[in-house]
């Protein structure tokens, strides 16, 4: 082989060479936009889930004030429930000092019925005495 043979077969294999390096950047561009795509899709897609647990956890949020809120009506009402208990025993202990002085006033209004019935025997009898 001569020397000008030789050259150009080393030529054609810098041509080959540089053929695969430019196949081999052309094949890392698309690789590196398909990467950038991915990674851009992976971002709309961590944002849409950071809005979605915000979201949630607004909810919950609202949730717990809301279970806070009714804890502390539920317990007022045990309060006030609590309260009325104790006056309702208070006042089975009044009622039961009426239900004496009703006993006693029924015996006292016994006995002004009968002075009442006396009292009108007198009137009829001091009419008809005067001949009213």
């Amino acid at each position: 082989m001569s020397e000008l043979d030789e050259l150009r077969a080393e030529v054609a294999h810098l041509r080959d060479l540089v053929g695969a390096a430019d196949l081999d950047t052309m094949q890392t561009r698309d690789m590196l936009k398909n990467q950038t795509r991915l990674l851009g899709a992976l971002r709309e897609s961590q944002n849409s889930m950071n809005t979605v647990l915000n979201e949630q956890g607004q909810a919950l949020g609202g949730m717990v004030l809301a279970i806070n809120g009714l804890q502390q009506r539920v317990s007022d009402v045990d309060k006030r429930v609590i309260n009325v208990e104790h006056r309702v025993t208070s006042m089975d202990g009044r009622l039961t000092g009426v239900d004496t002085k009703v006993t006693s006033m029924d015996g006292r209004l016994t006995g002004v019925d009968a002075k009442v019935t006396s009292m009108d025997e007198n009137v009829m009898a001091i009419m008809r005495h005067l001949g009213i």
